[in-house]
């Protein structure tokens, strides 16, 4: 799944070098991958002590479960689509249930008329002992009010639980119109 990923990613990044300007036949996915150091961080104070923040994951450490939060970088346009994922992995000898949910918007974020318009779709995903989660995935689509540019996630850690690889996609789609 990851070699499929980065060869994907690659063939984005060479099919990326078209000029300002022109236009694409078909929609192209530009990917921006992370390990968690960079995109997350505890969501708490009690967090904190429980999650040891290493160069290649943050894994909850402690007995209890620890939440994080990541930001994801995307670009704003409603004419891109927008897709956020992350893998979790399990350093334990039982399989364990997470969730994770995707956030549309801002604080404050609200429609025309004053409503509060952001978004909470969550995901739960079994992690197998001693393995990795298939990916959790969110795409801009995933949010009937739009996510307004920005997509962000909330995971509930069980102990033994790592946050592993993150990942940004923005979808380009720029050709003209059919007449």
């Amino acid at each position: 799944m990851k070699l499929a990923t980065g060869l994907a990613a690659l063939t984005v990044a060479i099919a990326s070098t078209l000029t300002m300007g022109q236009a694409r036949a078909t929609p192209e996915q530009l990917s921006f991958v992370s390990n968690p150091s960079a995109r997350c961080q505890p969501a708490t104070k009690v967090s904190e002590a429980l999650i040891r923040k290493r160069p290649l994951a943050m894994v909850n450490e402690g007995t209890t479960n620890a939440t994080i939060n990541c930001a994801f970088e995307l670009e704003r346009s409603e004419q891109l689509g927008q897709i956020v994922a992350l893998y979790l992995s399990n350093s334990t000898a039982a399989a364990v249930n997470a969730t994770c949910t995707g956030i549309s918007g801002w604080e404050g974020r609200t429609d025309d008329g004053g409503a509060a318009i952001n978004e909470y779709v969550p995901l739960q995903l079994v992690v197998p002992a001693g393995g990795q989660s298939e990916a959790f995935v969110w795409f801009d689509t995933d949010f009937d009010n739009g996510t307004g540019g920005l997509i962000s996630v909330s995971c509930a850690l069980p102990p033994g639980v790592a946050v592993n690889d993150t990942y940004a996609d923005v979808v380009l789609d720029d050709a003209p119109a059919a007449p």
